[in-house]
């Protein structure tokens, strides 16, 4: 038997139970919760009792996150991809702002229509990851604020089309054939990544910083502009190839 309401709130969370059927959306208090080596399968989670959430060695298969507040939510070795069925989890117009995602399977989640300021993903599965719609900035008077870190993490054709990740953070990922068409890098860090055949028709990476990376494939004649962007010594044939440049040692 799942766990009841007042259980949950009185113990503030729970620990190796199968939540498959449990409504998260009754859950009352302000405290936050934290649920360990705990199992859901096909529950649609909603409901704002889940801000400042905590999820270690949790299993989530076929899960829907529906306009769900996980503000400041941590989530840290937590499995969202049914591998039987090829599936991944499902966030549906929720408010990811300052969520946090580490050592987590995400492939093949989709992240719908999310509020994802300052999100952060490290050392996490992310293959096939589709952010349709989410939206990493924040409006603060007339200043628009944009953040969200990817750090070590396997972004092998992900999805991030027509996104804005201006000053947006990629540290040592594998981005191999993800795809960025329309989207906006403007000053972004896409540092010690493997960015190869990447998909970049109009994207804007003007003053984006690529140094480290290895740009196998990426053809500056794709893209909408590229001003004032920097890419390795070491890379700079990869680029120019795509002008039609040889490039010659001295």
């Amino acid at each position: 038997m799942p766990p009841t309401i007042p259980q949950i709130e009185a113990d503030q969370g729970c620990t190796d139970q199968d939540l498959s059927t449990f409504d998260f959306d009754a859950i009352g208090g302000e405290d936050e919760l934290r649920f360990t080596k705990c199992r859901i399968a096909g529950n649609r989670i909603k409901g704002d009792a889940l801000m400042g959430s905590h999820w270690e060695n949790c299993l989530f298969l076929n899960c829907t996150f529906a306009m769900t507040d996980l503000r400041d939510a941590q989530f840290e070795n937590c499995d969202f991809y049914n591998s039987t069925e090829v599936k991944g989890s499902l966030f549906q117009h929720c408010d990811l702002t300052r969520a946090v995602f580490k050592n987590c399977d995400l492939t093949l989640t989709t992240f719908k229509g999310c509020e994802a300021y300052d999100i952060a993903f490290t050392d996490c599965h992310m293959r096939g990851a589709n952010f349709e719609t989410s939206v990493f900035t924040l409006s603060a008077g007339r200043r628009r604020l944009t953040s969200a870190r990817f750090t070590d993490c396997r972004l092998t054709d992900a999805l991030l089309n027509r996104l804005d990740l201006s000053s947006c953070k990629f540290t040592d990922c594998d981005m191999v054939g993800i795809a960025l068409n329309g989207t906006r890098l403007v000053n972004a860090v896409i540092k010690d990544c493997a960015l190869i055949s990447p998909e970049l028709s109009q994207a804007d990476l003007s003053g984006a910083d690529l140094s480290g990376s290895r740009l196998d494939g990426v053809n500056l004649t794709q893209l909408r502009a590229y001003a004032a962007m920097v890419v390795s010594a070491s890379q700079q044939h990869h680029v120019l190839q795509s002008l039609g440049i040889e490039v010659s040692p001295d």
